[in-house]
């Protein structure tokens, strides 16, 4: 059962996305009891990659990806 939801904003920020990610990798939380959702809002970099890196992680884990751009 998800307890936490743990929702990861970025845009062209992949070093900061993989950081963030590998914290979570060392939680103590069962990762069946949280889910992961990265909202890549157009990133131009390797979000995508480091994004697929991590679902290889047989995570709860969800990818938005928002085509909008300024």
């Amino acid at each position: 059962m998800i307890k936490i939801s743990v929702v990861v904003c970025t845009y062209n920020r992949d070093k900061l996305l993989r950081d963030a990610l590998e914290s979570l990798v060392k939680q103590s939380l069962d990762k069946s009891e949280f889910e992961v959702i990265i909202v890549d809002n157009g990133a131009t970099d390797n979000t995508k990659e480091v994004s697929i890196d991590f679902n290889r992680l047989d995570w709860k884990l969800t990818v938005v990806i928002s085509l909008f751009s300024p």
